[in-house]
């Protein structure tokens, strides 16, 4: 049966295994927790979801703090089904912190065929600076991340005119958006420094 929240987990272990949550960001917070979910886990996409404005959905590493799984699976139920978020600059719609055995699989199980039913999109504005549709993120506590595995998923991102090839200057913010955006702490200070540096631009042009 499907429920009318657009997010369901389904989890081998765990306090509450089987719960429904609005987003996806309500789904990986609850898993983060490490009480309702946890081993192996199922994400459900059963609608279309729009994150809370300027936040990310973010998954936090397996052991590294609550959260305790060894593996994640997102996929939809229905067909053309999206995940919509505004990420802040310099972040993603879904944010892989450091988490391992994660798959995103945009294929419908429920459809015959290999199919793209998932569409994940970043809504931010064209002038919002290092957004990514999926963020992958090591730190200095985590410093790796395996088996990420992404399949026939729709990813769109902030930067509509991103391909064109007027867009050469490196000021320009198609250059420093992504669809998968794999990153350092180091890496992403870079990013922030730039957004300083090109807003500092701006307010000293004549």
């Amino acid at each position: 049966m499907v429920s009318n929240a657009g997010v369901r987990v389904i989890s081998s272990l765990g306090t509450n295994p089987t719960a429904n949550y609005n987003t996806l960001k309500d789904a990986f917070d609850a898993i983060n927790l490490g009480v309702k979910h946890k081993g192996v886990i199922e994400i459900q996409i059963q609608s279309n979801t729009v994150e809370v404005p300027s936040t990310s959905a973010t998954l936090n590493s397996n052991g590294a703090g609550p959260a305790s799984y060894s593996s994640i699976k997102i996929y939809p139920t229905i067909d053309a089904v999206s995940i919509s978020g505004n990420p802040l600059a310099g972040f993603g719609v879904i944010q892989l912190n450091g988490a391992d055995n994660v798959t995103i699989e945009g294929d419908n199980p429920n459809t015959g065929g290999d199919n793209r039913n998932l569409t994940i999109n970043s809504t931010a504005s064209a002038n919002i600076t290092g957004n990514s549709v999926i963020r992958i993120a090591v730190s200095t506590a985590v410093t790796s991340v395996d088996n990420i595995k992404i399949h026939n998923c729709n990813l769109n991102g902030n930067v509509t005119g991103g391909n064109s090839s007027s867009k050469t200057s490196t000021a320009s913010s198609s250059s420093f958006s992504f669809g998968i955006a794999v990153v350092t702490e180091v890496q992403l200070l870079q990013v922030f420094r730039l957004l300083l540096l090109q807003q500092l631009q701006t307010l000293l042009r004549p």
